[in-house]
């Protein structure tokens, strides 16, 4: 699954590198149908964790799409 090829110059060397598509990954397809499952978990919690524990859940479980798609535009 190669989005784009190419060449990248690096402290005087050029480096290959390969951008895959991370919306073709698996896992990240994955971590989105997570990141629904959770929202509806998170959503049935009392109303006195709103702004406590469920945001914090909320937000742990977005990053990792977020990070899935970040590392993916990177060379490693």
């Amino acid at each position: 699954m190669v989005h784009g090829k190419g060449k990248r110059k690096g402290k005087g060397k050029e480096k290959n590198y390969c951008m895959r598509n991370f919306r073709e990954l698996e896992i990240w397809i994955d971590s989105r149908k997570l990141v629904q499952e959770i929202y509806k978990l998170t959503n049935q919690l009392p109303q006195s964790e709103k702004f406590g524990l469920t945001s914090q859940i909320n937000r742990s479980v977005i990053s990792i799409p977020a990070n899935i798609a970040e590392g993916s535009a990177k060379d490693s």
